[in-house]
């Protein structure tokens, strides 16, 4: 089917199967606290789950934006200033066009600037000839926790969106403590039964609320590493 029960006996985890755990939680107080480790103080109740088996493939990207610390005119200014102690900063200079002018190449630092936060699509396979309304209303409830809630003709009552906890189990290869669902692709396949595809094709993004700390990653996989220097 693509989802199951969760499972936590050593039965099910020597199979070798790997699952996606999702923690549906509704917001009602959120905060924002950069004196703590933690930039994202919420106050949530867990109002569902679900378990998915997780595809063959999973792809990660972690990156990090450097850039230099110095403007171009800046740097000139201090060259000038280093100059006349004995500090070299300029490495390249050619001739311009111009008769009597330079170009320099400066030798701007790199500093730290920020980290995107992580995004993770996942493509899911839902699969059922003999409830396949089961599986259609999978893809509905996740595409009521995507959207705000809003009564009709109330617009200035607007409820935010669910948030989500995902987990790699067993193992916890990838932990995410609070991720916003941003996007939901849906493929339905014949044959249909009762009006319902028998076989989804479901991928959903999900995109982590806080930014990318070295403490992101403490939930994940540990392990030894063994190096040998030269």
């Amino acid at each position: 089917m693509g989802y199951h029960q969760r499972d936590k006996s050593p039965m099910n985890q020597k199979k070798g199967m790997l699952s996606i755990e999702i923690d549906i939680f509704i917001i009602t107080q959120q905060q924002t606290d950069t004196k703590t480790q933690s930039f994202l103080k919420k106050t949530a109740f867990k109002v569902g789950e679900y378990s998915f088996f997780a595809p063959n493939e999973v792809f990660e990207n972690i990156t990090h934006s450097w850039e230099e610390h110095d403007s171009i005119a800046g740097r000139v200014g201090q060259i000038v200033t280093d100059a006349g102690q004995g500090v070299q900063q300029v490495v390249d200079a050619s001739k311009g066009a111009a008769a009597g002018s330079q170009r320099f190449k400066l030798d701007a630092p790199l500093v730290w600037k920020n980290s995107p936060r992580r995004e993770y699509s996942f493509p899911i396979v839902l699969l059922d000839q003999d409830n396949p309304s089961e599986i259609t209303k999978v893809v509905q409830d996740f595409k009521k926790f995507s959207a705000a809630k809003a009564e009709a003709g109330m617009l200035s009552a607007i409820e935010f969106p669910y948030i989500f906890r995902l987990r790699f189990s067993p193992g916890g290869l990838i932990v995410i403590e609070s991720a916003a669902l941003t996007g939901i692709q849906s493929t339905y396949h014949h044959p249909y039964i009762g009006g319902h595809p028998t076989k989804i094709d479901l991928q959903m993004t999900f995109l982590d609320l806080e930014p990318v700390f070295s403490h992101s990653f403490d939930g994940e996989l540990t392990g030894t590493v063994t190096t040998n220097p030269r």
